[in-house]
């Protein structure tokens, strides 16, 4: 195992291999006492160093570790003068990138910034933990960035960034899709043009498309805001069931909560092939005001045909008083 080591600021570099073979070259310095700049390290089968370009290859099993970020690919590079690492995947393996006490990201291709901790990655994967269970997330592209630059570039607004440590991580998804199911093919998701994730406090689905499997059901006209706090609730729950005109079968539901909302989701594959799905989502848009959306999609017995029953309608309160609903129903549409 090589390892290279750089502090940024001054840009002394400090060479340590440790394989004990005549055939690599070694050199090694002091790194400098001072206490403002940041140790990169750089591990790897093998390392190389091209000192017109200043650019070090490492080879085979590399991983970089700079302050609580760990990156793990095939091979690396690092530029000591502009203070860019680049990280490739080689056929059917991926990046790995992760930070100290959060998620772990996957990919094709990293590029990270160490000057302005901001970057990016391609053909992204990965998970993040919510209360009662854990949220899966992949995207064309993923970006990060500190909460400052994340907010001048209007990722988010400001009150999700609020109390977020300066240096901590902004997450960006582009072109993403959002389930709590771990199935390649899971029975219901989410799609966004943009998920922004502020580790530990909240994910942020940009006007997210509704999806039961492959079938699109509806565009959400507000974003969804999801609360990674313990006080948060996004229930998954899978069971087998059996009905006598459907016979046996598999049965998902789940809930996504946010801070005014609710979005409920259902769906169901049997043994006669059939499948359905339901969804709901409530939005309270004024203290006295709810409104409601949804769509059963199932199997109506008395004609042998599944239908799709769309419905919405509005719930509205007067002060101390109970909610008061009135809905609307689609027609039926078959299938």
């Amino acid at each position: 195992m090589t390892k290279y080591s750089t502090c940024l600021g001054g840009l002394v570099l400090a060479f340590s291999l440790l394989a004990p073979t005549n055939d690599v070259w070694a050199a090694q310095k002091k790194l400098p006492e001072v206490t403002d700049t940041l140790p990169v390290v750089l591990e790897a089968d093998g390392i190389e160093f091209d000192e017109v370009n200043h650019l070090a290859t490492a080879r085979g099993h590399a991983v970089v570790r700079y302050t609580d970020l760990v990156f793990r690919a095939d091979r690396v590079t690092l530029d000591s003068e502009t203070n860019v690492i680049r990280a490739f995947a080689s056929a059917g393996k991926k990046i790995k990138v992760q930070r100290q006490n959060a998620d772990t990201l996957a990919g094709d291709f990293l590029e990270y910034h160490l000057n302005d901790s901001t970057g990016y990655l391609e053909g992204a994967e990965g998970s993040s933990k919510v209360p009662y269970g854990a949220v899966y997330i992949k995207g064309a592209r993923v970006e990060v960035a500190d909460p400052q630059t994340a907010h001048e570039k209007k990722w988010l607004r400001g009150k999700y960034l609020r109390g977020s440590a300066p240096d901590s991580a902004v997450v960006r998804w582009n072109s993403a899709s959002y389930t709590t199911c771990k199935q390649d093919h899971p029975h219901y998701l989410l799609r966004s043009k943009k998920i922004v994730m502020v580790p530990g406090k909240y994910i942020v689905l940009h006007h997210p498309r509704v999806y039961a499997g492959s079938a699109y059901l509806f565009t959400m006209p507000f974003n969804m805001v999801v609360n990674q706090k313990p006080k948060a609730k996004n229930v998954v729950t899978i069971m087998p069931n059996y009905d006598s005109d459907k016979h046996l079968g598999l049965e998902a539901r789940s809930t996504f909560s946010w801070d005014a909302g609710q979005l409920a989701l259902g769906a169901g594959i049997w043994q006669e092939g059939m499948f359905e799905y339901q969804a709901r989502v409530d939005q309270q848009v004024a203290p006295w005001l709810s409104l409601y959306a949804g769509d059963n999609h199932q199997y109506d017995s008395n004609t042998d045909e599944t239908k799709s029953r769309p419905f919405w309608g509005r719930c509205w309160r007067v002060p101390a008083g109970p909610w008061t609903s009135a809905g609307l129903r689609g027609k039926n549409v078959r299938s």
